[in-house]
């Protein structure tokens, strides 16, 4: 507000005069840009409301927003410029260090060989997921809560061609179903980690969901569509988060894969 002060007395404005076209000399990334128009709308909005303004130098639309079933009507101030979408200005790993990377969740030095100051923990778990990540192009909330049973079936064969790897619609984004892939290496050894590593790890487990998630839903019949929860017979796809997390395996512990 300071700025925006110092800049209309430079052109003899005074902070509620009426608009006037002026010479634009600064300009702004969108992100910058509308954080200062935010702070400025906030601030005639106030005076508007204490009545030391007529009105708000901004032209406003109506707008409607839908999310999860509840409809919000509001106004968008025009001023306003268009931004990229958060996942648009990702940036990606280059090559050499997703190698390094991959290779440090494994515990291995950038050379390959074992690095004995390591002192991680659950390192097959670590590789095998991390490689899937990488391989797939899953979102966070997407491997997060993607089920064992969920995995793709590995190939009879290897090939090189990459292996459809179906993402639930429960857990992706706008809850649409969407297909990605993986290649045959990164998917054997997640293959490999849950038939060893995981399967040790969870046979017999104890585990129930915190109380505060809600009740356990206890699995049988489990294959890679579907499953009985709690005698019910339900698709993956239609359980969200919030259901996947409290799933308990019928041989024990959680039914998430990174676990």
């Amino acid at each position: 507000m300071r700025e925006w002060l110092e800049f209309i007395s430079e052109h003899g404005v005074a902070l509620f005069d009426t608009r006037r076209r002026l010479t634009i000399k600064h300009r702004f990334e969108a992100s910058t840009w509308n954080q200062n128009m935010g702070i400025s709308a906030g601030f005639y909005k106030w005076a508007k409301d204490e009545e030391y303004a007529d009105s708000e130098p901004f032209t406003h639309r109506q707008a409607v927003w839908a999310f999860k079933g509840q409809v919000r009507r509001g106004r968008v101030n025009q001023s306003r410029r268009r931004q990229a979408e958060p996942h648009v200005t990702i940036k990606y790993l280059d090559d050499d260090f997703t190698d390094m990377f991959l290779k440090g969740l494994a515990g291995l030095s950038p050379d390959g060989e074992r690095d004995l100051r390591y002192r991680g923990r659950e390192l097959a778990r670590n590789s095998a997921v991390g490689r899937m990540i990488v391989s797939s192009g899953l979102r966070s909330q997407e491997y997060t809560y993607l089920l064992v049973c969920e995995v793709p079936l590995l190939p009879s064969r290897r090939t090189a061609v990459p292996v459809s790897f179906p993402a639930p619609s429960g857990v992706t984004k706008g809850s649409k179903y969407r297909e990605s892939w993986i290649d045959y290496d990164s998917l054997a050894e997640l293959h490999s980690y849950i038939a060893l590593d995981r399967a040790a790890a969870t046979f017999g487990s104890s585990w129930r969901p915190p109380a505060r998630w809600g009740e356990p839903l206890f699995v049988t019949d489990a294959d890679q569509r579907g499953g009985r929860v709690n005698g019910v017979r339900v698709q993956w796809s239609s359980l969200g988060p919030a259901e996947r997390r409290r799933l308990v395996a019928p041989e024990g512990g959680s039914m998430l894969l990174a676990v």
